[in-house]
């Protein structure tokens, strides 16, 4: 298993848009449109206890042409350091696993600093729409000395309420913790 180092914080989304200039973008294609880097995902959870999960991950890039890809992770216990390990899936396998649970669906964007750090900001859909969190991975000495940008309200990599495990396991209660969060 690989070690994650990353930390997480919760984004103030009126001011996320005065930063359009950092969105990464690729071209569609030969002379295609330039495209920001966005990717919608679902993902349901399999298994958590004490700390770790395993979880099968849904994703297609936003802009045409994209194939849907499917993941299964196993994370460990730990906030900023983790445990992970990810195998890709076919579509055969991953569909039979995520059928009848409930999904955590997001639009993932990705934002290049001028520190020339990646920034994977989240925006929640259904029950937690309005929720935005930015996770920053990098190497331990990067993220210690790491300042986020001004759209970050706080950090909360320590909280275990915001980690991705948790929002999903809310299930049926996911717009009560949209409004609490809200106040």
């Amino acid at each position: 298993m690989a070690l994650e180092h990353e930390r997480r914080f919760l984004v103030n989304g009126c001011a996320l848009p005065t930063y359009e200039w950092w969105k990464v973008k690729h071209r569609t294609g030969p002379g295609g449109a330039l495209e920001e880097e966005r990717t919608h995902i679902e993902q349901v959870y399999l298994a958590q206890s004490d700390g770790t999960s395993v979880r099968v991950r849904k994703s297609r890039f936003l802009f045409a042409g994209n194939p849907i890809k499917y993941e299964l992770t196993v994370k460990g216990p730990g906030t900023v350091t983790r445990a992970e390990h990810t195998l890709l899936l076919q579509e055969a396998v991953a569909r039979p696993l995520m059928e009848g649970k409930h999904a955590l669906r997001k639009i993932r964007t990705i934002y290049q600093g001028p520190d020339g750090i990646r920034l994977e900001v989240d925006e929640f859909e259904d029950g937690l729409r309005g929720l935005i969190l930015m996770e920053v991975e990098a190497d331990l000495e990067v993220l210690g000395g790491y300042d986020p940008p001004l759209f970050c309200e706080r950090e909360v990599t320590e909280d275990p309420r915001y980690t991705n495990a948790a929002l999903w396991a809310l299930g049926p209660a996911l717009e009560h913790f949209r409004r609490d969060w809200l106040r």
